[in-house]
């Protein structure tokens, strides 16, 4: 790992959503806190999750979200099971309840965060990407709200 990804990565939060299929879409968002930048991405990737976990590697964070039904006590994920593997020394996996997975929520946020004169192109941008809106949702609302996470189920 180059020194550049080990100093940024304690400052970028990343969120993991999983769609389900034969070939799976993926949508990722991460944020990196320190400068107040989001990057969203939505890639078809297979079983294996190449494209997936070689993005989490480059862009190294040091928080993954993942939804709580991909992680222990649940029978863990594939996804789960790669990140743990190739980035468990150098960050944590979050297990996030499903509510806060939401198109809405995360288009909220976009509109309430992004420069008002930025944030029609936005919508148009992510228009149709709807596990990376998912993805921003969540690690917006850990944003907002650090305790969010599994414990917070009723």
């Amino acid at each position: 790992m180059s020194s550049l990804a080990t100093s940024a990565s304690s400052d970028i939060l990343a969120a993991v959503c999983l769609g389900r299929g034969v070939t799976p879409s993926i949508g990722l968002a991460f944020v990196n806190v320190t400068i107040g930048e989001a990057t969203l991405s939505q890639i078809n990737d297979n079983q294996m999750y190449v494209k997936t976990t070689n993005k989490l590697q480059i862009m190294a964070p040091s928080q993954i979200l993942l939804q709580t039904s991909e992680c222990p006590p649940a029978e863990p994920g594939a996804i789960y099971g790669l990140i743990q593997e190739m980035m468990a020394d150098t960050c944590n996996i979050i297990p996030i309840d499903r509510r806060y997975w939401s198109e809405k929520d995360g288009l909220d946020h976009i509109r309430n965060l992004a420069f008002e004169d930025e944030a029609k192109a936005i919508q148009v941008a992510i228009h149709g990407k709807f596990y990376a809106t998912c993805a921003f949702a969540a690690v917006s609302e850990r944003l907002v709200d650090p305790s969010v996470d599994s414990s917070s189920i009723f």
